[in-house]
């Protein structure tokens, strides 16, 4: 018996399709007869059940808790039916991550028309464009949520696609894939911002401070992070922490407290978009001249995964001397007695109460040794040193120009005239300044508050931003008298150094800028790169503080 095999490797049949193929066999025996037969051998081809591959790609992978996201997904189709058996695509249903919610599903296959016979979501894929998945293609759909917003503690957004296909002979093929986005928490923020009722109020004088707290989440996650407040405290300006107000103290959800203002929408829960108001009164508030009472306000809490949040915020608080005004100190009956060169004050100086500007007893004017301001001592005069002189600038009293002192000296009489003369005495700037600049003086001498050389809005700054506005408009020396103040040099109202002042700096610059000098430094004007400020300017500052006790 002899065997033959032969493979035929052309033809493709569907399901239930057959190919009969017929053998002949022809031989001769030795006789030369002939012989021959036949058979055949039937192929039926069995359905295959078609197979579908659905692969689903997120990008980015990775959002930040409450910050909107845009996430693209992609699906890839691919078939792993026979190349007979083409599949038509039924479904590509994404379940938005809400697997039990079928509302919100996103259907891939949708915006079918004659331009987009896959739908708007298809990308690419169809080679022969006869709209069936063959065997030799990868279709590939793309989908963007936008905006996609998130809270870490609700973890991972897990989102599922599922694709269903038949094939030419109706059976179905299904596949699912899922795309998973991690959400980064976010450490929270808050912002407390304090501010006080008033800022400066009169030494020695009780007043009512409202302090007001707004307390506002700042948190990147936004609305999807919010906050519990766990603590509100000030420290009441003290290192010490017995004397602290609790402005806020516990579960918010059982009440913000008596301190509570406005602002939250009634959850409890400091979120985006609220701002919480807390106020607080301290009652008769008192502090001595020139103290400065700096109070903290701290706030804690933590978000919905419990990092710990804070933020702190001060007000400060200073205490003036309440300024007295030019007309007060040639006033015997009032002031005149106090700076007079004579300890006769009160209570044996005339009708002047308990007045705390003098000590019982004493004068404001002290002995001035550098009588013409060069910041030397010579002669028997000078040695011997006077009462009858004021010194303005002279800062830390001893009566001699210091080489960081800009000094201004002045006569007792000559003083007295100025304070006397009128605001429209020839016209001249120099009267209405140096009447200001007396005052100043002396409501310093009598322990008014005037802040440091380098903070341009002090008193101290703008008294000697007058000194130096009043060497520059006299005979450039350190005296004054009134015997200087013509009408010849007077300073007009409506003059350059009145409305603009004097400009040493960069030319670049605006003329009469506020500078101010290093700390402790009082010289200004010519020799020095800084301007002299405009003399209606120093006025009006100086004029506040003889009123108010504060430019």
């Amino acid at each position: 018996m002899w065997t033959f095999s032969y493979t035929s490797t052309s033809g493709i049949l569907n399901a239930g399709d057959t190919k009969v193929n017929i053998a002949t066999v022809n031989g001769v025996d030795p006789d030369g007869n002939n012989a021959s037969d036949s058979d055949d051998a039937t192929v039926t081809a069995d359905d295959v059940t078609p197979a579908i591959t659905l692969v689903k790609d997120a990008s980015p992978t990775s959002i930040n808790e409450g910050a909107p996201t845009d996430i693209t997904y992609t699906y890839t189709l691919t078939s792993q039916s026979p190349d007979s058996d083409p599949l038509t695509i039924n479904s590509l249903i994404d379940d938005n991550g809400t697997p039990s919610v079928s509302g919100d599903d996103f259907d891939l296959i949708s915006g079918v028309d004659a331009s987009h016979p896959l739908g708007v979501n298809y990308v690419s894929g169809d080679l022969d464009n006869d709209h069936l998945l063959d065997s030799n293609e990868t279709w590939i759909f793309s989908y963007t949520k936008e905006d996609v917003t998130r809270n870490a503690v609700d973890g991972s957004l897990v989102n599922t696609a599922v694709v269903t296909a038949h094939d030419d002979e109706n059976n179905e093929a299904q596949s699912t894939d899922d795309a998973t986005v991690t959400v980064n928490d976010v450490d929270p923020t808050i912002n407390i911002d304090k501010v006080a009722s008033v800022t400066q109020i009169q030494a020695g004088t009780p007043t009512d401070v409202t302090f007001t707290y707004s307390i506002t989440n700042t948190s990147p996650a936004g609305t999807d992070d919010p906050i519990v407040l766990t603590h509100l405290v000030d420290d009441m300006g003290t290192v010490a922490t017995g004397d602290d107000i609790i402005l806020f103290d516990g579960d918010s959800t059982l009440g913000l407290g008596p301190n509570y203002v406005s602002g939250d929408d009634g959850d409890g829960l400091l979120e985006t978009g609220e701002t919480w108001v807390f106020q607080y009164t301290v009652n008769d508030m008192t502090l001595n001249p020139g103290v400065t009472r700096t109070n903290i306000a701290t706030v804690t809490g933590h978000d919905d995964e419990n990092n710990s949040v804070s933020d702190t915020d001060d007000a400060s608080i200073t205490a003036f001397n309440l300024g007295r005004t030019p007309g007060f100190w040639p006033n015997l009956k009032n002031g005149g007695k106090l700076w007079d060169g004579n300890d006769n004050t009160w209570p044996n100086g005339g009708d002047l109460g308990t007045t705390s500007i003098a000590a019982p007893g004493h004068d404001l004017a002290y002995k001035i040794y550098d009588l013409n301001g060069d910041g030397v001592v010579s002669g028997a005069t000078e040695t011997a040193g006077s009462r009858n002189y004021l010194m303005i600038g002279d800062w830390n009293h001893d009566g001699i120009a210091e080489a960081n002192e800009n000094v201004l000296v002045i006569t007792h009489d000559q003083a007295l005239s100025l304070l006397n003369s009128s605001d429209k005495q020839q016209q001249d700037g120099r009267f209405v300044l140096a009447r200001d600049l007396v005052a100043s003086w002396l409501n310093f001498l009598g322990s008014s508050y005037v802040g440091t050389s380098d903070d341009p809005n002090s008193a101290m700054h703008f008294i000697d931003e007058a000194v130096a506005w009043l060497i520059q408009t006299t005979n450039g020396d350190h005296v004054l008298t009134t015997a200087e103040l013509t009408a010849g040099t007077k300073v007009a109202q409506s003059s350059s150094g009145w409305q603009q002042g004097y400009d040493f700096g960069d030319a670049n610059t605006i003329k009469g800028q506020n500078e101010v000098p290093a700390a402790g430094q009082h010289d200004l004007g010519a020799g020095t790169n800084l301007d002299i400020m405009a003399g209606s300017v120093i006025h009006t500052g100086l004029d506040h503080y003889n009123n108010f006790g504060f430019v």
